[in-house]
């Protein structure tokens, strides 16, 4: 019997540091990814996270890490030169695979500075019904439909700021996620 996955919250800001949202537990997953969208310079993975990709892309930097809860009280930290942040936190991950980063295709670690991502397709790991994809991307601009999510995916966060946006979106369980194998 397999448990179910959930998203037990997400938030995002414009703003270096963030509360993890959601009532969460010792053993759930969080997710953050910090923006720059002021530099070329990734923000500073803070300690106790484990980075799942670094970027800096033309003006603007990113870093997309995880952790394990070790509690129910976990901080952000504060991620330095960030200027966005969104977060999410999961429960039931399995911990038999770390997770893995992909870029789009006009953005590494989907952070750039035109006015769209394109987001890869991807092929879960687990089946059937129990891997979920987790989308999170930022822009310098806010005249796009970043918060828009991917087919198959839903908006879980969002935050636009004077000059940037950021977004979190995931697969929240649907079926286009779903392999079956012969």
């Amino acid at each position: 019997m397999s448990l179910s996955i959930s998203r037990l919250g997400a938030s995002a800001a414009a703003a270096s540091s963030i509360t993890i949202p959601g009532t969460y537990n010792t053993g759930d997953i969080i997710f953050i990814m910090a923006f720059n969208s002021g530099a070329g310079t990734a923000p500073t993975l803070v300690s106790g996270w484990t980075s799942i990709g670094s970027s800096t892309l033309n003006v603007v930097g990113s870093n997309f890490a995880w952790k394990v809860a070790a509690s129910n009280s976990e901080t952000s930290g504060t991620w330095t030169n960030a200027t966005d942040i969104v977060c999410a936190v999961y429960h039931n991950l399995a911990l038999d695979h770390n997770p893995i980063g992909t870029y789009s295709t006009n953005g590494k670690n989907n952070a750039n500075s035109s006015t769209s991502v394109i987001y890869q397709a991807l092929t879960p790991m687990q089946s059937p019904g129990t891997s979920w994809v987790v989308s999170m991307a930022a822009i310098k601009s806010i005249n796009t439909a970043l918060s828009t999510a991917p087919t198959g995916e839903t908006n879980a966060a969002t935050n636009t700021g004077a000059t940037s946006q950021i977004v979190a979106h995931d697969s929240n369980g649907k079926a286009p996620y779903f392999q079956t194998f012969p």
